[in-house]
């Protein structure tokens, strides 16, 4: 168990929002640049663990029978820190790249080279790439000798949305099958599909102050789909 200002100090780590996510495809789209996305694998092993020193027991299968512990160098999964770890190592690759950290929005950087312009926005592991083709397969590549990546290529899904974009022509977002899913999920999935959820001329109820009579899953649904 960890203990604050002994384990760790700061465990902060932004994300992107949606909104600046769709702001930066749409300004791509109106630019013709192209939208890339890219997967960190294992990301939050990459980050160097070095504002706390922390032990650990030697992992079960990697005992060498000496009773010793290991010293922790790198971020691990479990962390408390293990988020801010990871979202410091790539920030600080990107500004030695050039890149600008949005002062509106920490998760969304920018760059300004030859007259060309590029953008990233980045979701823990996820990052998305607007620039023209071969800015993007730079950065890429600079990144990729730092880091194992996954090229995803055109941006198809993201954050539980499905994207439909071409440069200069279209961009469209929608999220029918994580609607689709959380439908299932709640036992939905053979419910009716109406326009409307009140029905005209509908006789209303008195309000239910008895919280077991209300529908736990149906209610949790609501701030999900609105975000």
């Amino acid at each position: 168990m960890q203990k604050f200002g002994i384990d760790y100090l700061a465990t902060y780590s932004p994300v992107v929002r949606i909104e600046s996510v769709r702001l930066v495809m749409l300004i791509a789209m109106f630019l013709g640049l192209e939208c890339t996305h890219v997967d960190f694998i294992t990301a939050f092993l990459n980050g160097d663990l070095v504002d706390v020193v922390i032990y650990m027991e030697q992992p079960e299968g990697y005992e060498d029978g000496t009773g010793r512990v290991c010293r922790l160098r790198k971020g691990l999964y479990g962390l408390k820190q293990a988020s801010k770890i990871w979202n410091d190592t790539p920030h600080k690759v990107l500004v030695e790249l050039g890149f600008v950290q949005c002062t509106y929005d920490a998760g969304v950087y920018w760059r300004r080279r030859n007259g060309r312009v590029m953008f990233l926005t980045v979701y823990v592991d996820d990052i998305v790439m607007a620039g023209t083709a071969a800015d993007v397969l730079e950065v890429i590549l600079e990144l990729g000798r730092r880091f194992k990546l996954k090229n995803l290529g055109r941006v198809r899904h993201l954050l539980g949305m499905e994207v439909n974009y071409m440069p200069g022509r279209m961009l469209c977002f929608s999220q029918t099958a994580y609607i689709e899913r959380l439908a299932e999920k709640n036992g939905l999935a053979s419910a009716r599909p109406v326009r409307s959820p009140q029905f005209h001329h509908e006789k209303t109820l008195k309000i239910e102050t008895d919280e077991a009579k209300i529908n736990p899953p149906a209610t949790a649904l609501i701030p999900i789909l609105l975000g």
